[in-house]
């Protein structure tokens, strides 16, 4: 992964969207990278019907809307790894809107890494719209700084994560045993 020019598949389930999915999309389409580089992923649980067509409206032609037999995001982040066509995976919620530039520094991150490691946790800074949100983000932020070590165990963060598509399928990825524990399951193996 030490050329470019870098292309992405960007998986978001929509397991857990917390009526932000359509913000996450918006600005996952006003990516600061060019367009033809990168294809968005959504995936889409019997739960999450209601969401279907509003988000069908917004996908690029070379975007796509997934269906899983589950609600589970690791259920449906594994559909969408499957899926995916280019060569680096950014896993993220729905509920996670990216910065404009937010791609552009993956590629950038890519560049200057020169494939040392196989991926790295993305930086999130919430949206605190309730208690539990507002609860939620100091545990994130806490935890943040030493899961960012070299040599921390865990760079698996379902709020933002990248690695090479070949990576996780070698690694064995979700191991969908484990619903939503398999985040931490698979960071920890």
């Amino acid at each position: 992964m030490t050329d470019g020019p870098y292309e992405f598949s960007v998986v978001i389930p929509l397991s857990d969207d917390r009526q932000q999915s359509l913000a996450a999309l918006a600005g996952w389409l006003d990516q600061d990278f060019p367009a033809a580089n990168f294809e968005l992923l959504t995936i889409a649980g019997p739960a999450d019907e209601p969401l279907v067509a509003p988000i069908l409206e917004r996908l690029r032609p070379q975007d796509r809307l997934l269906r899983a037999d589950g609600n589970s995001y690791a259920i449906q982040a594994d559909v969408g790894c499957r899926a995916a066509t280019r060569p680096i995976l950014v896993l993220t919620e729905a509920h996670v809107v990216p910065n404009a530039d937010c791609l552009a520094h993956l590629a950038a991150w890519y560049r200057r890494d020169g494939g040392r490691h196989d991926g790295a946790s993305l930086k999130s800074y919430g949206i605190n719209r309730s208690r539990m949100a507002e609860l939620e983000q100091c545990l994130y932020d806490a935890d943040y700084g030493s899961r960012m070590a070299p040599d921390h165990w865990n760079k698996v963060t379902v709020r933002g994560f990248t690695l090479p598509r070949h990576v996780y399928f070698e690694s064995g990825g979700f191991d969908l045993r484990y619903s939503h524990f398999a985040e931490l399951v698979w960071g920890h193996e």
